[in-house]
């Protein structure tokens, strides 16, 4: 499959869906494709600008800015997310004094000054993840309205808008993430590649069957009987009419 590339303005493809057709059975097993520095970019900065939204309801709507902390479950993580990590559910900006809180033990950290207050779900950078995640909550999820705070078109203008206009750190971190993504890509289909290579030379594939000879042309007739018009003196004798008795209509 190609690259998930996503041009700003357009929104950002999905890794892992690829053009129809094809092998389906190997590219079943097939990771998704990583995000690209792009990608990234629209992971973080579409959180950044639902929150703002989200915070700007609840101060006009006369509510606390950020909504109260859930009690811990046990499905929490170490970063005390819970079990909820649709793309589609804001995770607020963090306290005053808080800041690069990891979403998880393999998040990228220190980010930029962009994206520094931002409370993340876990694993937002892996695409394998949130492609499973969003898989799982499509059922629950509504129309891509993101909690009817934006347009998801608009959303993208803004979040191409600002790729545009974003500064040289930012973006190098995007670069960085993506990078180290992209490397654990590699890896994993490096190991794909050995496991099916194992699995080819454990089940070898059926000989070829034989190959059946061709059978050797009948010999020609040596009377050439029906190999061509007959001559002229034939084709007179046969319009020569017949008498009684099947004799030619010719005395002697």
């Amino acid at each position: 499959g190609t690259a998930a590339v996503a041009t700003p303005g357009r929104s950002p493809k999905s890794p892992g869906r690829g053009k129809k057709g094809g092998n389906k059975d190997k590219d079943e097993k097939k990771p998704p494709r990583p995000y690209t520095e792009y990608n990234i970019f629209f992971q973080l900065e579409r959180e950044r600008i639902l929150v703002e939204l989200e915070v700007r309801r609840r101060t006009e709507g006369g509510m606390p800015a950020s909504p109260p902390v859930e009690p811990a479950t046990p499905n929490d993580d170490a970063a005390g997310h819970n079990g909820d990590t649709s793309p589609d559910s804001p995770r607020g900006f963090l306290g005053p004094d808080e800041v690069n809180l990891p979403s998880d033990p393999g998040d990228v950290l220190p980010r930029p000054a962009r994206f520094e207050a931002l409370r993340l779900s876990p694993k937002w950078y892996d695409s394998t993840h949130r492609l499973a995640e969003t898989r799982r909550n499509r059922a629950r999820r509504r129309h891509r309205k993101t909690h009817g705070l934006v347009g998801f078109l608009d959303l993208t203008k803004m979040i191409s808008r600002a790729w545009r206009e974003c500064d040289a750190e930012t973006r190098a971190y995007c670069r960085r993430v993506a990078d180290r993504q992209l490397g654990y890509y590699k890896e994993e289909l490096q190991v794909l590649k050995r496991k099916r290579e194992e699995e080819a030379a454990r089940n070898p594939p059926p000989p070829p069957p034989p190959v059946e000879e061709p059978r050797e042309e009948e010999e020609e007739r040596d009377d050439g009987a029906g190999d061509g018009p007959p001559d002229e003196q034939t084709r007179h004798d046969a319009r020569a009419p017949r008498g009684p008795g099947g004799h030619d209509g010719y005395e002697e």
